[in-house]
């Protein structure tokens, strides 16, 4: 039977956990996130390939509202912080992406002194003011920074990252944006049930994001759902004092900011295709199992590799359930005597989690069994380097 890393069954969902996450569904019954539109576009079809396509269509940044990242990138808080974005989301230098880091958290830094100071910018700064409240394009900073880590993908990226996360989360408990991003973070960790947790909590603060725009809005003049993004998209004029060497001073560009609500709307777009994603999983795993059980290695693989389409298309920063799958996957096409294949299965959960002990495992004893004696040795002398007390 297909086992995870931890020795468990193939299920790496945990269901309670999952369901749990998901219950706010069932107590707003008929109600989605995306008024308005046609909610069929996660059912179009049973197959793994299409739900993934069709999940993947809403996810990320085809989730129909900008996320913090974007709002920066297009000059919401100055073309200085838009241009650092823009460094910091670089693929191609190392450097470049390091750069741009780097100015984002200076111009974190900045921000939160601002934040320190009265708005009249008379009187002492308040260090303990700044640190119990801090403003919305402080948080928005946070979070952009958060994700930059986040995509890095190095160790020490991902501990800036969680730590990052977890003081936006702190600062801004109410905050949809902020729960989502810690979610984000956790998974990418490996803490799956707190980031389903968080998941759901993202969720269910993004309807209430959602309803008190919506309150607000009954006595104004009706406005289409692209006015309505638009508006959420620019920043109003209110301006935010910033405290240089030379004194109390607005700094050009860097003047403006808004309430987050924007922020919120993202939240509720892009948190509904990660919670469809992880039911597909659930359904994919479920029908994996049951094909596996009945002796149909072939098509337990199949649905395994699905799960893993989904996990990818949805929430992509779930590589420790996406690497579980693909293993899994492996494990049934050994069964049916595909070794080849299923090392190919195993070198993909490998490129999610290169000390994956389970993948390194079953990657060298495919190995074996389809004559390649040398590679298969190094295959287990690399499970060795990470993990000397797996069982003979």
């Amino acid at each position: 039977r297909p086992q995870s890393e931890a020795g468990g069954q193939a299920d790496d969902v945990d269901s309670d956990t999952f369901q749990d996450a998901l219950e706010i569904e069932d107590e707003i019954a008929g109600e989605d996130d995306t008024e308005g539109e046609d909610d069929g576009w996660a059912d179009v079809a049973d197959l793994g390939s299409s739900e993934a396509a069709a999940i993947a269509a809403r996810a990320g940044d085809k989730c129909g509202v900008p996320s913090p990242t974007a709002r920066l990138a297009a000059g919401a808080l100055g073309g200085a912080i838009a241009a650092a974005v823009a460094r910091a989301q670089s693929t191609t230098r190392l450097s470049e992406a390091q750069l741009g880091i780097a100015q984002l958290a200076q111009a974190l830094h900045d921000h939160a002194d601002a934040d320190a100071w009265p708005a009249d910018c008379t009187g002492p700064a308040s260090l303990g003011g700044s640190l119990r409240v801090e403003s919305a394009s402080v948080l928005r900073l946070r979070l952009a920074l958060a994700l930059a880590h986040l995509g890095d993908g190095s160790p020490h990226s991902l501990e800036q990252a969680l730590a990052l996360s977890a003081e936006a989360e702190e600062r801004h408990s109410a905050a949809a944006a902020a729960s989502l991003v810690r979610a984000q973070c956790l998974m990418r960790a490996g803490r799956r049930a707190e980031g389903i947790a968080r998941l759901a909590r993202a969720r269910e603060q993004g309807r209430r994001a959602l309803r008190r725009s919506k309150t607000a809005q009954a006595g104004a003049a009706p406005a289409s759902r692209e006015e309505t993004i638009i508006t959420h998209a620019q920043p109003n004029a209110q301006a935010t004092a910033v405290h240089g060497k030379a004194g109390c001073h607005a700094t050009p560009g860097q003047a403006h900011t808004d309430d987050g609500g924007g922020d919120d709307a993202w939240a509720a777009a892009a948190a509904l295709p990660m919670a469809r994603s992880l039911r597909a999983v659930e359904r994919r795993q479920q029908l994996a199992r049951d094909r596996y059980e009945r002796g149909l290695f072939v098509e337990a693989a199949s649905a395994f590799s699905a799960a893993a389409a989904c996990a990818e298309a949805g929430f992509p920063q779930d590589i420790h359930a996406r690497a579980a799958l693909l293993t899994n996957a492996a494990a049934c096409l050994r069964r049916a005597r595909k070794p080849a294949e299923a090392v190919a299965l195993c070198d993909g959960a490998l490129a999610l989690l290169p000390r994956f002990g389970r993948a390194l495992f079953r990657k060298a004893a495919c190995l074996l069994e389809d004559g390649k004696p040398a590679e298969a040795v190094a295959s287990f002398e690399g499970l060795y380097r990470v993990n000397r007390d797996w069982p003979n």
